[in-house]
């Protein structure tokens, strides 16, 4: 009896939350905030009730589940009992949702996992070249639960397609494969990153046995590629590791494979920025590929074979080394800055040799397979105060032979403020296409707003300002090599 009441609350309680959302000028995180649960909550309730009222849902519901096991039972996957991730919406006021394992949805996070890889290094190796002979070794070639990384829990590992199965399909049938090395080594790292079901299945053999199998197959190849990176639960919440960085036998596998003849493509299947030590020093080119999802793995083999560009920047900077964490391109400048070697008492590590590079790849990196080169920028500043804007521009010349996508980003320092800014903030960028041989102009707007920050005597005094005075403007790839202008910009 106690608990038909509470089911009659609960009803209610969604039917009041969801029609407070379609009060007029009302958003869906207010409201969120002001009942105490989370966004994702009301939207599901909303697509719950929408459903709930409507015929014509429950059909296209039913409709879409049919097809949802006809796509698993055609690819060999069985038949489907979970329920499909489309709830059409009441009265035909959203569209409906669409499923990443319709063809259309599964092509656009392809396209998606191919433009969030960042390419870090190339030494002309890729793309591929029809022919060649590849080897895949690493412990993620053949995987498919951990391409879906944390927080996944609708994600089924069937649907993935692994990166084995994606570069078969790009006519590399041939294929020799070997896992080289286990993910981790350690019996009860491995009971962690099963917490949730077992995604990581180690090897039996010793890793002496594994290497040797690898170098095997690696000798008689014209190229390597290497499947490196982290379990789907080292990442997310509650995984945070004391060391960031690629476990020990994926670094002693890359040490061996580094040490032989054959050209090495490291790709490295991540939830977090890893300090990757050595490993860049030690491959031919070097991939970043996350943990991209369904498609993940095909996004990587398109970006490997030429199929697509590589586009993607960093979001965040990678560092190094585990110690260098945490690590922002955005961080205040100190009164010590560092001098580009090792001094007594000005910022810089202790124990890292003069010739290393500290922050290996900054905020912003990313390759493509084509090469741009970036003129100083040129400054137009007609005036200034609080509605004033000046213009930045900068030519870019593709020098290759291949059409690219040239991601321009433009930062600025406010090195005259009233309290201490950051080195540089990225104000904005243009994505723009540029043909082999051509140069284009792209030019960037300046308001006062962009040079605005909070500033907070008092919790009741908070408020933003800007100053006049210089302005140094730096436009470049990426948040390191850029080149920079000066502006004053008046009162």
């Amino acid at each position: 009896m106690s608990r038909q009441p509470r089911r009659h609350f609960a009803a209610a309680f969604k039917e009041q939350a969801v029609a407070r959302l379609s009060e007029p000028g009302v958003a869906q995180a207010g409201v969120a905030r002001e009942l105490g649960v989370i966004p994702s909550q009301l939207l599901g309730w909303r697509l719950e009730l929408a459903a709930a009222g409507s015929a014509e849902a429950i059909r296209r519901q039913q409709a879409e589940a049919a097809e949802l096991a006809e796509l698993r039972r055609a690819a060999g996957g069985g038949t489907v009992n979970a329920k499909p991730a489309v709830i059409a919406a009441h009265a035909g006021e959203h569209a409906m949702i669409a499923r990443p394992l319709a063809p259309a949805g599964r092509a656009l996070a392809r396209k998606a996992a191919a433009g969030s890889c960042v390419l870090l290094k190339n030494t002309h190796l890729l793309p591929l070249k029809a022919g060649q002979k590849v080897a895949l070794i690493g412990p993620l070639g053949a995987d498919r639960a951990n391409m879906l990384g944390t927080w996944s829990v609708s994600g089924d590992a069937r649907d993935v397609t692994s990166l084995e199965e994606a570069l078969k399909a790009h006519d590399w049938a041939s294929l020799k494969t070997a896992i080289g090395a286990n993910l981790v080594s350690e019996p009860w790292m491995v009971d962690r990153l099963n917490v949730h079901g077992v995604t990581v299945s180690p090897d039996p053999r010793s890793e002496a046995e594994l290497i040797r199998e690898a170098k095997e197959i690696a000798e008689a190849a014209d190229v390597v590629i290497l499947a490196l990176g982290e379990a789907k639960e080292h990442a997310g919440e509650s995984s945070s590791r004391l060391c960031p960085d690629l476990p020990e036998p994926q670094r002693r596998l890359v040490a061996e494979l580094a040490a032989g003849c054959t050209p090495v493509v490291a790709v490295i299947f991540a939830g977090r920025p890893l300090a990757l030590g050595k490993v860049p020093e030690q491959v031919d080119a070097l991939l970043y590929a996350w943990h991209g999802g369904i498609a993940g793995p095909e996004g990587v083999a398109d970006i490997l074979t030429g199929a697509a560009e590589p586009t993607g920047r960093l979001a965040v900077t990678l560092p190094m080394h585990p110690g260098e964490t945490p690590l922002s391109y955005a961080a205040e400048p100190t009164g010590r800055p560092f001098a580009g070697q090792f001094r007594k008492f000005l910022t810089g590590w202790l124990d890292l040799e003069d010739s290393a590079v500290p922050a290996a790849f900054p905020f912003g990196f990313g390759l493509t397979y084509g090469h741009v080169e970036y003129s100083a920028p040129m400054a137009d500043v007609p005036g200034g105060g609080e509605d004033g804007m000046a213009e930045i521009s900068v030519d870019i010349t593709n020098t290759s032979e291949r059409a690219v996508t040239e991601t321009v980003q433009m930062y600025i320092s406010d090195p005259e403020a009233q309290i201490t800014r950051p080195g540089r903030l990225l104000k904005d960028f243009r994505r723009v296409p540029v043909a082999p041989g051509e140069t284009k102009r792209v030019t960037f707007e300046i308001t006062a707003d962009m040079l605005s920050y909070h500033v907070a005597p008092s919790l009741r005094e908070a408020r933003r300002v800007w100053d006049p005075g210089r302005i140094i403007v730096h436009v470049g790839p990426d948040s390191r090599a850029t080149k920079s202008a000066e502006i004053t910009w008046g009162a």
